[in-house]
């Protein structure tokens, strides 16, 4: 077998992609712009990604590390000007001063919403700036000389390219994570892509002709590592990112670990590969990739055919919608349109997703435990989940609005319960905002405000405590409704037991709310989520007794005994 390698369209050093908003946001207000290389510049990018939460902490030693992953990241993506090096093909002079903003990375700073953050990325993903040069890929802006004798492709392209070739051939553009990490991110244009899929299509025929598809899958990452001269590990690692950077692209579905182009981007998809760049030069398709690279929906054509799209998948699950007062002349009206018929179908997704928690209960029970556990990974012969460890806080706060969701009786849409945003299918993008409570599920004669977080140390108290009781303060001031107030930790501090026990806020005006908010630990949560499911006495009104009980007499308590007594309680209720 041939010398293989492995093309990476990020950095494992900042597998977080979803973040990466927040940071160039903070970036492009600050008055760094132009300036973060050198230690000093660096250690002040950090502080300022730590003030954004786009990374979640840093230590005393801290030595800018952090701070040049997230550079590398922006210069790969063409949001900032990188510094030209002697062995480049052009000067800093043909592409502007280093470190500041390009138009690409300017819009994508003020682009507020996922749909077009994603859109950008299919844009930066299209232009082919990887290089391929005797069977050695190159990321963008580290060519290393090899241009003139090289081959630039874009991964995202090739991708489709043999997603396209395995409809042709096998009737599905589906591809496994072994699918991808094995045969495509391994290869590239210089490839054939029908021969590609006929070698995807071998290797699953008999891995399911195989008694052990574990072993085997092992077996086939062992052969192939033995032509990869690096650790077999990265197969895994990089199929990890890659997919990741894929998926932000909007176009792409999950498929089980691996993806499946979305049928409403269909046109789209082949108009992308339609849109040859591989004939420019290397300066001009830098300089594409900076000042925004078109997409087939910018020309009239291409929008009406992505409208089509929608508007078939939309049929297709019997959505109705209006779309009499289109501006079919208009590029900009048939793209709204496609927004906002977009919108439509991520709501019935979204109502869809939502009401089938309730026989999901068991999986997100599991996820609970991984939280808990701190585990990322869990697969049996029914779930086969996973909780990228950066992204853990994130998948908390989902996995407790699918919890809510599974108990149901919701008296408003599931997406106001949440205060985080999730992509299409249905996963975590980021964490809620600091300024407004993590959950907010509102019943018919009362409300839930949910706060989660892995913290426990010593500081739990500080950042948690005020946050929370003037979250659940502020729906209480607003609501007539009764509020009841869930803190979700893995480890309960005593001293935040002590804050929740007195359960007081004081408004502007001196008058005082009080509040009941009870903290539990995921573990103890998951419990109590677990135990109505299984007694089958699942409602909102079981939920809020529970957490009344586990309230009872705190006023009488020091913060420990309070704890105790709530771990005692809710023992007695397990064992009944």
């Amino acid at each position: 077998m041939a010398q293989i390698n492995i093309w990476t369209i990020g950095n494992t050093g900042l597998r977080s992609i979803n973040r990466t908003y927040d940071g160039l946001r903070a970036f492009a207000n600050s008055s760094l712009v132009g300036h973060i290389h050198g230690t000093e510049e660096e250690k002040k990018l950090e502080s300022l990604l730590l003030q954004a939460g786009a990374i979640d902490r840093l230590t005393e030693k801290s030595d800018g590390t952090y701070a040049r992953k997230w550079r590398l990241s922006w210069v790969r993506s063409g949001f900032i000007r990188c510094r030209v090096k002697s062995s480049d093909p052009f000067k800093q002079d043909d592409i502007g001063p280093e470190d500041t903003l390009t138009p690409l990375g300017q819009q994508y700073a003020n682009a507020t919403t996922l749909s077009a953050q994603q859109e950008l990325y299919l844009r930066v993903l299209s232009v082919p700036l990887y290089a391929e040069c005797n069977g050695e890929f190159y990321n963008p802006f580290d060519w290393q000389g090899h241009d003139k004798d090289g081959h630039f492709f874009s991964p995202l392209l090739w991708t489709l390219k043999v997603m396209f070739s395995m409809e042709k051939l096998y009737g599905t553009t589906g591809l496994t994570f072994e699918d991808f990490s094995i045969f495509v991110q391994t290869s590239c244009p210089e490839s054939n892509s029908d021969f590609i899929a006929n070698q995807i299509h071998e290797f699953e025929t008999q891995k399911n002709n195989s008694e052990h598809k574990k072993r085997f899958n092992t077996e086939t990452y062992k052969k192939f590592g033995e032509s990869y001269s690096k650790s077999s590990q990265n197969f895994h690692e990089y199929g990890d990112m890659n997919l990741r950077y894929l998926r932000m692209t909007g176009i792409f579905a999950k498929h089980g670990r691996g993806i499946i182009l979305r049928d409403e981007c269909l046109s789209l998809a082949k108009g992308l590969l339609a849109m040859d760049y591989t004939g420019n030069d290397l300066i001009d398709n830098v300089l594409l990739l900076y000042n925004i690279p078109s997409l087939p929906t910018d020309n009239i054509e291409g929008a009406k055919e992505s409208l089509n799209d929608l508007t078939q998948e939309l049929k297709s699950k019997g959505i109705s919608y209006d779309l009499s007062s289109v501006n079919y002349d208009l590029v900009s009206g048939v793209n709204t349109t496609r927004t906002y018929l977009q919108n439509i179908l991520d709501e019935d997704n979204e109502k869809k997703f939502a009401y089938n928690q309730r026989f999901a209960w068991q999986e997100i029970s599991e996820y609970l435990s991984m939280l808990s556990k701190g585990r990322s990974y869990y697969k049996n012969e029914e779930l086969d989940i996973e909780i990228p460890s950066s992204e853990a806080p994130a998948y908390l706060e989902w996995t407790v609005w699918r919890s809510l969701l599974a108990i149901d009786n919701l008296s408003c849409p599931p997406d106001k319960v949440r205060s985080f945003s999730i992509d299409h299918d249905m996963l975590p993008v980021n964490t809620a905002a600091g300024n407004m409570p993590d959950l907010i599920a509102e019943y018919k004669d009362f409300e839930l405000v949910g706060e989660v977080t892995l913290s426990g140390g010593s500081r739990q108290e500080a950042m948690e405590g005020e946050p929370v009781r003037r979250h659940v303060a502020v729906e209480a001031t607003n609501t007539k409704k009764k509020v009841y107030g869930m803190f979700i930790a893995g480890k309960i501090d005593t001293n935040t037991a002590e804050t929740f026990r007195t359960g007081v806020w004081y408004l502007p005006d001196d008058s005082s709310v009080e509040l009941t908010i009870i903290p539990l630990t995921i573990d103890q949560y998951k419990n109590i989520f677990d135990s109505m499911f299984a007694s089958k006495n699942v409602s909102e009104t079981r939920l809020i007794q529970i957490l009344q009980s586990c309230g009872e007499g705190r006023e009488k308590m020091t913060a420990p005994e309070w704890k105790k007594n709530i771990e005692k309680y809710l023992l007695q209720l397990l064992s009944n």
